[in-house]
Formats: structure tokens, sequence, C-alpha cells
């Protein structure tokens, strides 16, 4: 870390001791100043009076669970606490675990046990993909195919995002099982499926890694590559997940001051 640099600030809020003190030792970097807390309640107190830049949350605190902490952060009034990137802490993998982390408004999702490599990687993915514009609000992803065929349905756009951004974890997390399996036809289905989905999320290098996926799963063929293609596919749409879950926001709220 440079002299310049400010650390960054990390919320976690986790009640369990002995995964507290494994991530203090994970997380004891100089560029990085932690604040740990044991409940949910303690996660919405402490991140409500203090400027942090990333917020990380065990899924199963005592008292209010992690999507529920989630929840609670979104939907407060102060921007600075509401946009701060959250990341959730689990022993699941499942793209349905996935799929309600950034339905709760999570941006990232890590599984227990985790490395502090992965620790790392996740934290500095998020921070390279929170960008904002000079209002302080997420850059808006290219949505300019979706608002084309949605011919100014708001709702339309609204309800195409909100089923995105449930069903493509789950369609990863099949995926990620045919191939595991080796079934050729499944990796080929799932693959092919998710091309106009992801099109029309303007996420176009996503759609060109999924179209190679089932162009190799056709020839039952290189397996190996299709691995490789596939861990850059999830990477590239976990990224796109902040973005997207932001312009739903946006869109939502344009939509009831128009019906106003």
């Amino acid at each position: 870390m440079s002299r310049n640099t400010t650390p960054l600030r990390i919320l976690v809020a986790e009640d369990h001791d002995v995964s507290r003190f494994i991530l203090s030792k994970c997380m004891n970097r100089p560029e990085w100043n932690v604040d740990f807390v044991r409940s949910g309640r303690e996660a919405i107190n402490q991140s409500a009076g203090n400027a942090y830049d990333i917020i990380m949350l065990d899924i199963e605190l005592p008292d209010l669970n992690g999507y529920q902490v989630a929840e609670m952060i979104r939907s407060r009034k102060e921007q600075s606490i509401r946009n701060v990137p959250i990341i959730a802490m689990t022993g699941h993998s499942s793209g349905k675990e996935i799929s309600r982390s950034i339905q709760s408004g999570m941006n990232g999702h890590l599984t227990k046990p985790f490395s502090g490599e992965q620790l790392n990687t996740c934290i500095q993915s998020i921070m390279q993909h929170t960008s904002t514009t000079a209002d302080g609000n997420p850059v808006e992803p290219d949505l300019s195919f979706l608002r084309e065929v949605a011919s100014g349905d708001l709702d339309f756009m609204c309800t195409f995002i909100g089923m995105f951004l449930k069903d493509i974890p789950e369609s990863l997390d099949q995926l990620s099982s045919a191939i595991d399996k080796t079934e050729w036809s499944t990796i080929r289905s799932v693959s092919h499926k998710m091309k106009s989905s992801l099109l029309y999320a303007g996420l176009r290098e996503q759609h060109a890694l999924s179209a190679q996926i089932e162009k190799h799963a056709a020839e039952r063929n290189h397996l190996d590559q299709i691995r490789h293609v596939f861990s850059n596919l999830k990477n590239g749409c976990a990224s796109s997940y902040e973005g997207l879950r932001a312009s739903l926001l946006l869109l939502q709220n344009q939509t009831s001051h128009e019906r106003r």
C-alpha cells in the first residue's frame, strides 16, 4: 500500500469465534481497516454510524440473518450507507443461495471455508466493478438492446432484470454441475439458453463465452477448455450483478414517479 492510499474500511458480521479468529488473520493487511461485530443488529447500527467501503455478512447470524441485514441496509435513506457493497459469507454455494444473496442486495458471495487469496480476489473484484459517476450513482450497464426491445416499457425492463438476477446464478450452477459430470447435452442446452439473456443484459463478452461453451459441448470435446471458459463466464456474470441491480432500482424509481 502506498502512502497516499487510504485503507479500505471493512465491517465484518460474524458470530462464530473460530471463524472470527481465522478472518482476523486473513484480513490482517495494511490496506484494510477491519471492524468485527457479532450480530445483525450490531452490523446495522455500526454501518449507520461509520463510513464503510465494504460490509461482509455471515448469512446465519443469531438474530437477523444476513439476507435481512442486507435488505435493511439497502432500504436506508442515506445513499452513502445504502450503496455500500455487501459480501455474503455462507457454507452454501448453490445457484439458489447465490440468487437469494443477489435478490437481497448483496454484491458478492464467498463460500466457507475460503482462503485469504479468495477473499482478496472477491474484494478487489467488487471494488473494481462498483464504479460510480460524478454524481455518486453506480454506472449504468449497456441496456441499449433491452431498451430497444422494451420500446419504452419500463415494467418490462424491470421484470427482465429481476428474472436475470434470479435465473443466471441458477443456470451457472446447473452448468457447473453438468461440466463436473461431463453431461454434454446439458452443457450445450444450458449454455444455449443463457446466450439470449446475456445479450439482452448487454453482456456481450459473456454471451461470446457462453457460445464457446455451447460449441465445444456440441463437439463433445475440449472439456478442459470448457472449464476455463466457464470460470471466465461465471466471474464476468458475477461482476455485472451490482450494475444491473442498481439499474433495476433506478428503473423502479422512475416507474413509480411516472405513476404518480
